[in-house]
This record gives C-alpha cells, structure tokens and sequence, in this order.
C-alpha cells in the first residue's frame, strides 16, 4: 500500500481510496459529525499545490505536548483535589458530630 502527495491510495498499482485534503478558513468553528469526522461552517477549499500541502507517506508528527510537565500537572491536581476531598469529608464529620451531641442535650 502507498500513499502519494495527492492522497491517492494505491494497493498493488491499483488506486483502492483517496484522502481528502482541504484548507479551512483560520476562523471556522468545527462541529462533530459522523465516524470521527468534523464539518466546518464556513466552506472548506480543496487543496491544489501538494507540494506545499499534502501526504507524506512514513513520517510521525512529533507530539506538542511535554510529558513530564503534564504529569507534574496530573500529579498536582491529583493532590489537590485529595486535599479538598479531605476537607469536605473532615467537615462532614464534624457536622455529624455537632449533630449528635446537640441531639443528645434535646
């Protein structure tokens, strides 16, 4: 299987699909739509030079993201929001407990 600049798809010199490619306007929002699609609403344009805009067959994007810092992140919110839940259900004895020694007086 390979995979030109134009997103032909070829199996054994046979073209068996094709990938879209299409510019979309900077400032279209996207709505989710069907089988993991997404539909702008403003009008998409199909691309015509591949040599600026296509498929490249066998390369990996590399990820934005910094994986220590997001699990530094992950680890500080995690504690956080223990220390909260903590808190609440610190609280919530106390209350339980304010309510059982005033019911005893009653």
């Amino acid at each position: 299987m390979a995979v030109s600049a134009d997103g032909m798809i070829t199996q054994n010199g046979r073209q068996v699909g094709a990938i879209g490619l299409f510019t979309i306007a900077p400032d279209a929002s996207l709505k989710r739509a069907e089988n993991s699609s997404v539909v702008p609403d403003k009008p998409a344009t199909p691309v015509l030079d591949f040599t600026r805009d296509g498929v490249v067959q066998g390369a990996v994007e590399g990820s934005n993201v910094d994986p220590v810092r997001e699990m530094t992140r992950l680890i500080e919110v995690t504690r956080a929001f223990d220390g909260v839940a903590a808190e609440t259900s610190q609280s919530e004895t106390s209350l339980q407990d304010a309510i059982k020694a005033l019911g005893a007086s009653a």
